[in-house]
């Protein structure tokens, strides 16, 4: 039976339910207070969620079967990094599928093969101004086994070399047209 109080308790981003129900399932996860990241090393199955919390990510070994939603957040990207793929929307015949690695796979080779010149549009790093300029070396993995991520090598005009994760390149960064 459906505990709904669990499930809406995160509409006002309390995660308590959803630890409860991660718990009752044994699903390993990390609680980062303002962030819940779901890394058990298999399938998570959710059947009866109907929504997510704010601030979740799924960085889980397998693949996620969420079979009662219609649809995917539209921050699909920023949710889910697992290593599998994301079922949802169970009709009775069929789930939908949703690879999240389809976009950083193509985004991610374009990068490589372009070696693209990018301009700094930020404030993050103190010792650049805006509008300094570099050249994209590569991306590479990094992180824990729990929580890997990756992050973008850059070599800028002055000759330093940034490590710049991707998250942050994202926001302070522009490719050169």
């Amino acid at each position: 039976m459906t505990n709904w109080r669990k499930i809406l308790s995160w509409q006002f981003n309390d995660y308590s339910g959803l630890k409860e129900i991660l718990d009752e399932k044994g699903y390993t996860y990390e609680d980062l207070g303002n962030e819940l990241i779901i890394n058990h090393k298999g399938n998570i199955y959710l059947e009866s969620l109907t929504s997510l919390p704010d601030n979740i990510q799924f960085n889980n070994r397998g693949n996620v079967w969420l079979s009662k939603f219609r649809s995917l957040p539209n921050n699909k990207y920023e949710i889910f990094y697992n290593k599998g793929i994301v079922y949802y929307d169970w009709d009775g015949r069929e789930y939908k599928e949703f690879n999240p690695h389809e976009r950083n796979a193509s985004l991610n080779k374009s990068i490589k093969e372009r070696k693209d010149k990018i301009v700094y549009t930020g404030n993050f790093y103190a010792e650049l101004k805006r509008g300094d300029k570099g050249e994209i070396e590569k991306i590479e993995e990094f992180g824990t086994e729990n929580h890997g991520a990756k992050r973008v090598v850059i070599k800028m005009n002055n000759g330093r070399i940034l490590k710049v994760p991707y998250w942050i390149f994202q926001s302070e960064f522009q490719i050169e047209k």
